[in-house]
């Protein structure tokens, strides 16, 4: 493969990720009522559009031919980060999937309220990945590949306030604070502990409300 066909396959993978970014963000835009989404959950939510907005910008460069200089090297070290951050990506779309279902069902209300971090399969938070899709669209740009570093530092902004400990794994509450399993009885749903349409869910009590919540602490250890 020569490095123009290799950049034909970088941005056919490019062209993948805005997608199921696009497909996440329309989940989060149907939530008509976002003010019971943990804190970090919805910022993520909200720094998805920057993705996009980076990885299109990407695509037009290589669409106008502003990126025929890269060495062949370059593309084989950019395809394997922009695989990475697409499977990233697929994964975050998995999560908002399990995080908002449909508004209507009433669940949704009740999950939000007794939960405080929602895990992907993989047991990673939302914040988590994209800590993870960030590093990988920074290696891009300092391969050249995205040029915008505005966007580029506006997630990473993001990411050192919901990340202050660089930590990608680990059960976290909404303040940052590493908790253990907690298993919360809501209405006679399990929550936390579980799984939530294929996702696990963690988090703490709800103050103020410990009647109808049964709460069974296991070590963090």
């Amino acid at each position: 493969m020569s490095g123009l066909e290799i950049g034909a396959a970088v941005f056919g993978l490019v062209v993948g990720t805005i997608d199921i970014i696009h497909k996440s963000i329309e989940i989060y835009d149907a939530v008509k009522d976002k003010s019971g989404i943990p804190r970090k959950l919805r910022k993520v939510s909200d720094k998805l559009s920057s993705v996009e907005k980076l990885l299109k910008g990407a695509q037009a460069q290589y669409n106008e031919g502003k990126l025929n200089k890269i060495d062949r090297q370059t593309w084989d070290n950019a395809k394997q980060e922009i695989g990475q951050c697409k499977e990233l990506c697929q994964e975050i779309h998995q999560l908002l999937l399990s995080a908002y279902p449909d508004a209507g069902s009433g669940r949704v209300g009740r999950v939000w309220k007794g939960t405080q971090t929602v895990f992907s399969n993989k047991g990673k938070s939302a914040e988590a990945l994209l800590k993870e899709i960030w590093e990988h669209l920074d290696t891009l740009a300092k391969q050249q590949i995205i040029n915008n570093t505005a966007l580029l530092e506006d997630i990473k902004t993001l990411v050192q306030e919901l990340c202050p400990d660089a930590t990608t794994k680990g059960t976290q509450d909404v303040h940052g604070d590493v908790q253990g399993d907690v298993i919360h009885t809501i209405n006679g749903d399990k929550v936390g502990g579980d799984k939530v349409g294929g996702d696990k869910v963690g988090g703490d009590k709800v103050a103020g409300n410990k009647d109808s919540h049964v709460h069974h602490h296991h070590s963090g250890t």
